[in-house]
């Protein structure tokens, strides 16, 4: 269909413009969205139950659900794409990393924790400063 002397419009081009226009539509939300998580308050809401509020773990709790973050070897020392593929993947049988009598963690994916990076940065910095 073409209309004004000969403009094509959105419909006339197919459905290509249409989704390539919805996929950029999306990433840049998705990238705004980013800019407004207050990631210590997702940190908050997905990892403290099982890892502590200031991440000491949950070991003197009655039910024990995850190991200390702070001061944790691996949280510390593993590269940010380890820490990544275990907050989306999850650990459990064999990938588990402590015998103790912790659950398997569960995997989390962007809809649960949108901006993973910057989840990792504030495991491997905020999180590991000894409170004043």
């Amino acid at each position: 269909m073409r209309i004004n002397h000969g403009t094509p419009t959105v419909t006339s081009i197919g459905g290509r413009v249409g989704a390539g226009l919805a996929a950029a539509v999306a990433a840049f939300s998705c990238a705004a969205a980013h800019a407004d998580i207050d990631i210590a308050a997702n940190y908050q809401l997905r990892c403290a139950t099982c890892h502590g509020s200031k991440g000491e773990g949950t070991d003197q709790k009655a039910q024990t659900l995850g190991p200390a973050l702070k001061g944790n070897p691996f949280v510390i020392n593993a590269p940010a794409s380890a820490l990544i593929k275990t907050i989306r993947s999850g650990r459990a049988g064999p990938s588990r990393l402590y015998d103790k009598g912790y659950p398997n963690m569960p995997s989390f994916g962007f809809e649960l924790v949108p901006d993973v990076d910057a989840l990792v940065k504030y495991l491997k910095t905020t999180l590991q400063e000894t409170e004043k």
